[in-house]
């Protein structure tokens, strides 16, 4: 079996189906590839508790005040533009997996959110205290199954590429797949003739990140 696409995400939870998804609608041709099943590996699905992010649903609150936080409750240890990353484009985020249907829970008409350790005021939302995680993969392996454009593969295991040009996969099923990195325009925020493997110590060859971050020039 031979695959062509222009995007290939490694790894199916949380981040990788939301990298997908980005992709698809930016009109990439996506390949989700996950040793596990599809949406249901990884750290997201078994994830409980709260999501906290700066909607101001409960009291008046701005993402900056989220990005100064997490810079304090993580005592130099953060990375700094990515903090900034998760806390500006969170709500648009948790607004986008609302209308998808997630459930979140509500209080008064709006997304309640409440207290958590490490921020000043209450910001954490929830679907319930020990559903969150599954909630939220659940909703994307259906946006993930409707949207056009991505093809999924589970129980393949990926292992290092013989090259950076032309990437080359074998799994124990024995399917061949072949990357080759788009030629024409850049789509959306992925630019072509370049794209980001995991493998290649710089960065410069393959496929999107498995956590779905594409660091920049």
């Amino acid at each position: 079996m031979h695959v062509e696409t222009d995007v290939l995400i490694i790894g199916s939870g949380g981040a990788g189906m939301y990298a997908a998804i980005e992709a698809a609608r930016a009109g990439a041709s996506v390949f989700l590839a996950d040793r596990s099943l599809i949406g249901r590996g990884g750290a997201t699905v078994m994830a409980q508790m709260t999501v906290a992010v700066a909607l101001g649903a409960e009291t008046p609150d701005h993402w900056s005040h989220h990005y100064d936080d997490t810079l304090e409750a993580g005592r130099g240890l953060c990375d700094e533009r990515l903090a900034r990353l998760l806390c500006e484009d969170g709500p648009a985020c948790i607004r986008q997996m609302d209308e998808w249907g997630i459930g979140w829970a509500r209080k008064d008409g709006h997304i309640a959110q409440v207290f958590a350790p490490g921020h000043d005021r209450p910001r954490c939302v929830y679907v319930d205290f020990l559903n969150t995680g599954p909630a939220v993969s659940k909703t994307l392996r259906g946006v993930v199954t409707r949207a056009k454009g991505i093809r999924k593969a589970g129980d393949l295991l990926i292992v290092p590429p013989e090259s950076c040009h032309w990437l080359r996969w074998r799994s124990a099923a024995g399917l061949a797949l072949v990357f080759k990195a788009p030629q024409r325009a850049g789509v959306g925020r992925f630019p072509a003739g370049k794209v980001i493997c995991r493998f290649c110590p710089h960065y410069k060859c393959g496929c999107v990140l498995p956590n779905g971050f594409m660091p920049q020039e």
